[in-house]
């Protein structure tokens, strides 16, 4: 039931909404028992599911609005495992770099804390034997909110602030060392991203 079902019913209502950025606000509120429009009233919320509350009074009392701030994730929006794949010629090139654009994270939890990203690269193998191994030529890149971010280790990435973010990326780069006696063909690899709270 839902606040528009509670008015001659004298009990409580719920309507639940879903915030999908940073915050939503609530334009309107209805006061049903005495049928006229309150406005201008604006709620904003930081991040998950809010439930906004109403108590239907009766006749002279006013309406009573409560919300609540449920938590949303910590979540990797991109894909947690990525695969690295390239046709290489023999003696064609001593080292290849792949560049993994846009590793998104959302920060919804509302816990105050900030979190930690890292990656875990593979070697390469090839379809005929072969294995390329990385280099230390290697790491993230390019995050757009610099003024939060930590870089401790080529595959550690710290976000120092507990205020929460929605849409954080950053890219990550990694680099194969290619023998120069390796076997032409088609190699694969992967990175595989992990979060947590920190």
């Amino acid at each position: 039931m839902n606040c528009l079902e509670c008015a001659d019913a004298g009990y409580r209502g719920k309507l639940d909404v879903r915030v999908i950025h940073s915050f939503e606000v609530v334009k309107e509120a209805v006061d049903l028992c005495f049928g006229r429009m309150i406005r201008g009233l604006a709620i904003a919320f930081v991040w998950g599911q809010v439930g906004l509350w109403c108590a239907c009074a009766g006749s002279g009392e006013s309406a009573h609005l409560v919300a609540s701030v449920l938590p949303g994730p910590l979540e990797l929006v991109s894909p947690a495992v990525v695969v690295l794949e390239e046709e290489f010629d023999v003696g064609a090139v001593r080292e290849f770099r792949f560049v993994i654009k846009d590793v998104i994270v959302n920060d919804l939890d509302g816990d105050g804390r900030g979190w930690e990203l890292r990656a875990y690269p593979s070697a390469m193998e090839g379809e005929n034997g072969g294995v390329f191994f990385y280099s230390d030529d290697r790491g993230f890149v390019n995050p757009n909110v610099p003024e939060h971010t930590a870089i401790p280790s080529p595959d550690r990435l710290v976000y120092e602030s507990g205020d929460g973010v929605s849409g954080f990326s950053v890219d990550y780069g990694i680099s194969y060392e290619i023998p120069a006696l390796a076997y032409a063909g088609r190699y694969t690899g992967q990175v595989r991203f992990e979060i947590k709270a920190d």
